[in-house]
């Protein structure tokens, strides 16, 4: 089974919008999704639907609000006794946004002389980040998947995992792998949370 999208452990999803899930499994099969909250587990909806005959299928999950809730989310698909699961754990809601540009956006604000003052106090905020490794346009490693611009974009290969981070403690750990993510990011984040 393929999901497309951004979808890992830790995964961030836009409240207040219907959750869409897209994917590939069996062809014909019966597809599943539950959403279940973590502590104390309470599922939430669960949405069947088939794949069609390229195994192809699409969910879409009734909107959640912001709420510091973690959520977990299954997906099976099934045909003639065969069976596919992907489990993500951790999720939650808030606001989404895609940072995009040239050097000025990839500016690591482990380099910025205002790192220090940035960085305080991030670690007392809901802020995450996802990372998509990088692609080389050589390779042309892009896997053929039903058109769709976001589809596209997200599972140019599926050997490549997106990850999602939340953010940790500067203060305790300076060295963490918040020092690569892009400044004008983590300004606009705390920005945003504020």
């Amino acid at each position: 089974m393929v999901i497309y999208g951004l979808w890992s452990d830790g995964a961030v999803i836009q409240q207040n919008r219907t959750i869409e899930i897209r994917g590939t499994s069996f062809c014909n099969a019966t597809v599943v999704s539950c959403l279940k909250t973590m502590f104390p587990v309470n599922e939430i909806c669960n949405i069947s639907t088939f794949a069609d005959k390229n195994g192809f299928f699409e969910i879409k999950i009734p909107p959640i609000k912001a709420s510091g809730v973690r959520y977990s989310l299954e997906i099976l698909a099934e045909l003639n006794g065969n069976s596919e699961k992907e489990v993500f754990n951790g999720i939650s809601a808030g606001e989404v946004w895609l940072l995009a540009g040239q050097s000025n956006m990839a500016f690591p604000i482990g380099d910025s002389p205002e790192k220090d003052k940035v960085l305080k106090d991030i670690s007392n905020m809901e802020i995450s980040f996802f990372h998509i490794p990088g692609f080389d346009e050589n390779q042309k490693e892009y896997t053929k998947r039903p058109a769709s611009p976001l589809i596209n974009i997200f599972s140019y290969s599926t050997n490549k995992k997106i990850t999602w981070e939340k953010v940790q403690s500067y203060e305790e750990n300076p060295e963490n792998s918040l020092l690569h993510i892009s400044a004008i990011g983590i300004i606009f984040a705390k920005s945003i949370y504020k």
